[in-house]
């Protein structure tokens, strides 16, 4: 589900050219997403102070009327409307395979624990000459 701040500027860019108070439809997930928007989103779109106020007090109530007049439209629900953004799903990492281990011969185990064997008893009988 999009933000309420992309659901905001993307009704901002549909209505550019509209006639003041056009019917907007909108569906209900976008006018649940619009909700969710704060004061602070409000300002960053350069609502005033005053006015964004006013708005957060009608969206706590669940009215988004308030916020479509002050953008100058009328919303209308619409069961037909279009998501006004629509999201792309995130791509998934591609999870690394670990290598395969390799089956080794019990003969190729036994060879290799002889050598280490050998190499510790080499190591050991070197300590004991110094």
């Amino acid at each position: 589900m999009a933000t309420g701040l992309k659901i905001l500027r993307a009704i901002t860019e549909k209505r550019r050219g509209w006639p003041p108070n056009a019917e907007f439809k909108i569906c209900a997930v976008d006018a649940l997403s619009l909700l969710t928007l704060s004061r602070r989103d409000l300002l960053r779109e350069r609502f005033r102070d005053i006015v964004a106020e006013e708005v957060i007090a009608g969206l706590k109530i669940g009215d988004i009327a308030l916020l479509g007049a002050r953008l100058g439209v009328r919303f209308v629900y619409s069961d037909e409307a279009p998501p006004l953004v629509v999201e792309q799903p995130k791509a998934e990492k591609a999870k690394r395979k670990k290598p395969a281990k390799r089956k080794t011969s019990k003969r190729a185990a036994k060879t290799r624990l002889a050598a280490k064997r050998s190499n510790r008893r080499k190591a050991t009988s070197h300590r004991k000459r110094s």
